[in-house]
């Protein structure tokens, strides 16, 4: 298994990670076909979309927004609710080939 993190100081964003993964292919490009993607945070999901228009990107979120706003009336202490459902929405992984 081979790993990397991605972080970052927004409470909603779509990081790209294609280069990291690019990277990785192509170091173990003689051992491997295939490649699963994983996240084991609970309000990080994974999705696989296009990069040429940042539009994209600003349409998920707001859309995502809609969907499942941030709100107080979740159970939930720490108040990001809203981020699990959205990881949830979403998966924790992807498999590439």
């Amino acid at each position: 298994m081979i790993t990397f993190a991605v972080t970052t100081t927004q409470r909603e964003a779509m990081i790209d990670i294609t280069p990291q993964l690019l990277n990785l292919a192509s170091e173990h490009a003689e051992h491997a076909r295939a490649m699963l993607v994983y996240t084991p945070h609970t309000t990080t999901g994974l999705t696989i979309n296009e990069g040429a228009d940042p539009d994209v990107c600003l349409d998920i979120l707001t859309h995502l927004r809609t969907l499942f706003p941030q709100r107080a009336d979740f159970r939930h202490a720490e108040g990001n609710s809203d981020a699990h459902l959205k990881a949830s929405f979403f998966g924790s992984s992807v498999h590439l080939m």
